[in-house]
């Protein structure tokens, strides 16, 4: 009867153990909105082959996107104004992007 006393006394604090870490799993913060809209703009300027995207910053704020960094040409800088623009999250965009 001891024995499973014994055993009982041990296995409540390791179930309890267990079941609040696997709790702090499931609890994870989800993404804010922002930066996942960020993310799939820059995803965007990464797919397009004629935009050095590398250069190229994104930062959003409710649905306002800022563009910075550098481009070769002007065409480049109106051209990820016009993929950042293409997300239909998009309010407006400051394009702060300099032409080098």
């Amino acid at each position: 009867m001891k024995t499973h006393q014994l055993i009982v006394a041990i296995l409540i604090p390791v179930f309890f153990i267990v079941g609040c870490s696997s709790l702090s799993f499931r609890q994870q913060e989800q993404p804010d909105p922002d930066s996942i809209l960020a993310m799939n703009i820059r995803a965007k300027l990464i797919e397009n082959d004629n935009l050095n995207a590398a250069a190229i910053q994104v930062k959003a704020s409710d649905g306002l996107i800022v563009l910075s960094g550098f481009v070769d040409n002007d065409q480049q800088r109106k051209l990820a104004s016009t993929i950042a623009q293409q997300n239909p999250e998009v309010k407006r965009i400051d394009n702060k992007i300099v032409v080098k």
